[in-house]
């Protein structure tokens, strides 16, 4: 789950033990880099960009739905 600054809800961005997604579906393993990345940037405050797929006809990160699935492609810290 994730809700960056700028977000109106929480989203779900991927899975720990099952992959998500079928536009560049995510896998635990790809989900597990990406949540190393998330935990590192919050822990030491850098800033961070992630690009989410299998968004549901959203247009900005102030109107997904609650709880939409939003799987995280690519995580990159700034």
């Amino acid at each position: 789950m994730l809700q960056l600054s700028g977000m109106d809800t929480v989203l779900q961005i991927c899975n720990l033990t099952r992959t998500m997604g079928t536009t560049y579906p995510i896998s635990p393993d790809q989900c597990k880099a990406a949540y190393r990345t998330l935990v590192t940037a919050s822990a030491i405050g850098l800033v961070l960009n992630v690009y989410f797929d299998n968004v549901q006809a959203r247009t900005s990160c102030s109107n997904f739905a609650t709880w939409e699935v939003a799987t995280a492609r690519w995580v990159h810290l700034s």
